[in-house]
């Protein structure tokens, strides 16, 4: 099953438009850096935010101090405090080989998951297959769910496991031109 979500022309990020994302599906943006990722870390649902990179956690916990980053290095008290706190709404960050991890600290039905960038689960499942497995193992658990990419997969190249999961589309009234500048970098 597919939907389309209409975005207004007027409208150049996801988060001037919508106050939540698509529940339960694979949500297909279309435009790279539309402020998908914002409407959750913003609004005022639980969310967990699955995230291939850490270098995307780091980006996000930089720019909004409200946001726990767990990976890694994430020391297990810091997530428990970060969770004792209910005073507003949570917002995590976890890589996709964290979320394992996380699961034993939270009561994920009390979450919303955004599992970003998800086309990258088809093409990490090879050589990071448990963590590939942990989210694709563990989504259903929670309040609700949306897989979202700007990079769409064709139907043929959707996981097996995904098959099933309503693709929601937003078609973008007013497209714009993207312009790449190469710049030569003085050290690697």
């Amino acid at each position: 099953m597919k939907s389309v979500i209409d975005i207004p022309g007027n409208i150049k990020y996801l988060s001037d438009f919508l106050e939540d994302l698509p529940h339960n599906c694979i949500f297909n943006k279309f435009r790279v850096g539309s402020g998908g990722t914002t409407v959750a870390l913003k609004n005022d649902q639980d969310y967990i935010i699955c995230v291939p990179f850490v270098s995307l956690i780091e980006n996000k916990t930089a720019q909004l101090s409200s946001v726990l980053g767990v990976y890694a290095k994430t020391k297990d008290i810091d997530i428990k405090n970060y969770l004792d706190d209910t005073s507003k709404s949570r917002k995590i960050m976890v890589t996709y080989d964290s979320l394992c991890r996380l699961m034993d600290f939270i009561n994920p039905s009390e979450f919303r998951l955004l599992i970003d960038e998800y086309h990258l689960l088809f093409s990490n499942y090879s050589f990071r297959y448990e963590a590939v497995q942990c989210v694709l193992n563990n989504y259903r658990e929670f309040k609700s769910y949306c897989f979202m990419t700007a990079t769409v997969l064709e139907d043929e190249f959707i996981l097996k496991e995904l098959k099933h999961i309503p693709v929601v589309t937003a078609d973008w009234k007013e497209n714009y031109e993207v312009t790449v500048h190469s710049l030569r970098c003085k050290k690697s």
